[in-house]
């Protein structure tokens, strides 16, 4: 994974102090997600490779994804830096949920705390 940095103005008084891109190859090479924060907070739009919330097990990957294997890989590494790091994830194809947290269990990483984003 690659990482690039751009520094935004404050959207709206809201959360967004800062955004950067992660990008990895997937669906389409170098596709990214992108992580808005401020000091406090981090949102992350996760774009293909956690399209939904049901997504977030590393098997559950997109029917028409080119490389399944390093897909399942690079989704352990993200999410594994997602749960340390406390972010929040969204899905703009979810349709019930639009933000959720993930949690360490004895069965993986689990989402918990779904919500919508004005409630972040």
């Amino acid at each position: 994974m690659t990482s690039r940095r751009r520094f935004l103005t404050t959207v709206g008084g809201g959360l967004a102090a800062a955004a950067s891109g992660v990008a990895w190859p997937r669906t389409a090479r170098a596709q990214q997600a992108i992580r808005i924060f401020d000091d406090s907070r981090s949102l992350v739009y996760v774009a293909d490779l956690i399209p939904t919330s049901v997504h977030i097990p590393p098997v559950w990957c997109m029917a028409y994804d080119i490389e399944p294997m390093k897909s399942m890989a690079e989704k352990d590494s993200f999410l594994a830096r997602a749960v340390e790091n406390g972010w929040h994830l969204f899905f703009e194809h979810d349709p019930l949920v639009e933000v959720l947290d993930l949690e360490q269990t004895e069965k993986g990483i689990r989402g918990t705390g779904a919500r919508i984003l004005a409630d972040l």
